[in-house]
């Protein structure tokens, strides 16, 4: 995959019903830990909590950084080379906490 692929190309995997979101199960949480809201890399199987949805609604590039399990792999490496989409994602939430 490109440089310029990742997340700014990928379709957005969550959906918005009413006022839920919903994400592919299961996923992983690849933003920065929030204190009391959840920690980078868990694992959510059966939904999201609801402070976590909340988060979620108030730092929209969050929502970028739920990725399927099965793209967590190349998602961590992206995380981590300046430049990458999911890069800059992640300094934005940081940025916004």
């Amino acid at each position: 995959m490109s440089r310029k692929a990742g997340l700014a190309n990928a379709p957005d995997t969550t959906e918005q019903t009413g006022k839920t979101l919903t994400f592919p199960q299961p996923c992983v949480y690849c933003g920065p830990t929030v204190p009391n809201v959840a920690r980078q890399y868990t694992v959510y199987s059966y939904g999201i909590p609801q402070e976590l949805e909340a988060f979620i609604q108030e730092h929209k590039a969050a929502r970028r950084l739920m990725v399927p399990t099965e793209r967590f792999a190349e998602t961590r490496k992206r995380l981590e080379t300046p430049g990458t989409a999911e890069y800059v994602m992640y300094q934005k939430v940081r940025s916004e906490m």
